[in-house]
């Protein structure tokens, strides 16, 4: 596994810049929707990249397993109102989400 030191900068314009592993070339960063705190994500898009769209959560507990082909399996811990937050609940029916306590 190769680390990768990234430079980023935030612009007011909701834009980053981050240096991209491997070379110097610079992609742009379009936010969709974020949320600010102690569990913070941020949903947004590359400006040249076009049928994809990124999630990107800090201060979640993850549990990432590798596999033996290619990529990789991620279990996130989210809590309830991050999992709301992200719209989560919308794929669980109404009664089964309000029995999770």
């Amino acid at each position: 596994m190769r680390r990768v030191k990234v430079l980023s900068l935030v612009a007011q314009s909701n834009y980053r810049l981050a240096a991209q592993p491997g070379g110097d070339n610079v992609s742009t960063k379009a936010t969709l929707a974020h949320h600010a705190g102690d569990l913070s994500w941020h949903l947004y898009e590359e400006a040249f990249e076009a049928g994809v769209v990124y999630l990107e959560l800090q201060g979640v507990a993850v549990e990432l397993i590798t596999r033996k082909t290619a990529g990789a399996d991620v279990v996130l811990r989210l809590p309830i109102e991050t999992a709301k937050q992200l719209g989560l609940h919308t794929r669980v029916p109404p009664e089964r989400w309000a029995a999770i306590k």
